[in-house]
């Protein structure tokens, strides 16, 4: 596994700027794992404070979060807009200070999925993953 720089990651700020974020993405075709670090130069292997977290099939023209909840893939929210730090993030496995707005679903091979990320501070952005060959790999987004 190696990291990758984060222009593709998932926490992306707005515009054009680099992201202060590196993304690794591994695990089972059933449990991707997103192991996040900040990357700043600041902060140097610390820990993304997220608010929400969405993941859907990728489709051209749909954003992750305005996938309704009935047809999202994942999604984890934080209702009260508070932050939990995380520096692993388990596929369908509950997160302590965030609800489950959609509940996993089985996931497949070859299929592309978004995964579109809110932190503290503002930073958001997105990831594409896709399975294929027997492991999960970062893409380019559409």
């Amino acid at each position: 596994m190696k990291w990758i720089p984060a222009l593709a990651a998932l926490l992306l700020l707005s515009g054009c700027s680099p992201s202060p974020f590196d993304l690794e993405v591994s695990g089972p075709l059933e449990r991707p794992v997103l192991e996040m670090r900040r990357n700043d130069g600041l902060i140097r292997g610390g820990a993304v404070c997220l608010q929400q977290v969405h993941m859907v099939a990728a489709a051209p023209g749909v954003w992750a979060r305005a996938v309704p909840d009935e047809q999202a893939t994942w999604r984890l929210t934080n209702p009260e807009g508070g932050c939990t730090n995380l520096r692993r993030l388990a596929y369908g496995q509950p997160v302590q200070g965030l609800v489950t707005a959609a509940p996993p679903r089985p996931l497949s091979a070859g299929v592309r999925y978004e995964i579109w990320g809110e932190g503290a501070g503002g930073l958001r952005g997105s990831a594409v993953i896709l399975f294929e060959n027997g492991a999960w790999r970062l893409v380019p987004e559409r």
